[in-house]
């Protein structure tokens, strides 16, 4: 492991502005604990704080036997917009490597980042769903894959028909919102067919989400039907 230092107590200022950067990483004070740092940890720091990019270095990151530097390394990976195939290679067999290390958080935080890869991160997301800790995370990460993808899609209508937990058919209800409007007729079905209100609410929510004329009809018509259930 990296030998530990003392850093001089730096200026309040100088504090709050690490506090904040700390926050919108995600990272919170996994990464730094005000006065006492890692070597390495400032290192990663200071590529966090001048929103460098640079992938041979964040690689680096991913591989480095402190959990907390590969936990900043996927918040990284996911400032980068696009990835080549190339890079996929070397970069996916590494995160399939990390999806059996870390606790709830650091899977959180990976799941994240497959999800910011795409579908080329399926297989790694499907074998983590078992993982009952983070499963309504990952099916959240399917449903912002499934806007581009069937297969993640199919996945999430899977879960929604065979479980029988609550938890996870809400969990599904939400992922369809960020599949888009190919996820408008599941949604409805749904919402017509589920008994549990908690489940259907969270489809309602989905559809506002997606918004669009489509979404609003489906909508109204759920509402005229509910109004005709009342009338004598």
């Amino acid at each position: 492991m990296p030998e530990f230092r003392f850093l001089e107590e730096p200026p309040q200022e100088k504090i709050e502005e690490l506090l904040e950067i700390i926050e919108e990483t995600e990272i919170k004070p996994r990464l730094i604990f005000p006065f006492i740092l890692n070597t390495e940890r400032w290192e990663v720091m200071k590529m966090i704080m001048s929103k460098e990019t640079n992938l041979e270095r964040i690689l680096e990151f991913l591989n480095n036997e402190d959990f907390v530097i590969r936990e900043a390394g996927l918040y990284l990976l996911r400032q980068i917009p696009k990835f080549s195939d190339k890079d996929l290679e070397i970069i996916l067999p590494i995160l399939e490597r990390m999806s059996n290390e870390g606790d709830t958080t650091f899977k959180e935080a990976l799941i994240k980042t497959l999800s910011h890869l795409g579908e080329k991160a399926l297989p790694i997301l499907k074998k983590m769903k078992k993982n009952l800790a983070v499963k309504d995370k990952i099916i959240l990460a399917l449903g912002r894959i499934g806007r581009i993808e069937e297969e993640a899609l199919s996945i999430l209508l899977k879960e929604m028909r065979e479980s029988e937990e609550i938890w996870i058919k809400i969990a599904v209800a939400r992922a369809l919102g960020f599949a888009g409007e190919k996820a408008l007729s599941h949604l409805k079905a749904i919402i017509e067919t589920e008994e549990i209100w908690e489940v259907k609410e969270a489809a309602i929510k989905s559809l506002g989400m997606i918004g669009g004329k489509e979404a609003l009809e489906i909508l109204k018509e759920m509402r005229r039907y509910e109004l005709s259930l009342l009338k004598p």
